[in-house]
């Protein structure tokens, strides 16, 4: 369901956007060294985006791999809808840099 107003699609914050109920922002795995931290805060960075494509019964998964204090991490969106999944990681791959937290502010009307 999308939403409009009369100039368009309506704007949503990406954290509230219906398609990503419940699973933003993804939860951070990887291999975790100890005295390591995990950032559930949101701090770390965005550094690289994959996209990959349904097969079968799967879901379309965009992985965000980000850095927080030089320790590596992964954050994986399994989501229904394989078009919003290849748009968002259109959209991820402009904002390398920023932290998963802004991520989940930004404005989208997809």
């Amino acid at each position: 369901m999308q939403l409009h107003t009369k100039d368009g699609p309506a704007k949503v914050a990406l954290q509230y956007h219906p398609k990503l109920r419940g699973i933003w922002p993804p939860d951070p795995g990887g291999a975790f060294a100890r005295g390591s931290t995990v950032p559930i805060d949101g701090s770390d960075i965005l550094e690289r985006v994959f996209y990959y494509a349904p097969v079968g019964h799967a879901k379309a998964n965009v992985s965000l791999k980000t850095v927080q204090k030089g320790q590596y991490h992964t954050r994986d969106l399994l989501i229904d809808d394989a078009d919003f999944a290849q748009r968002l990681a259109l959209l991820f791959r402009d904002k390398v840099g920023r932290t998963i937290a802004d991520l989940g502010t930004l404005e989208i009307d997809f």
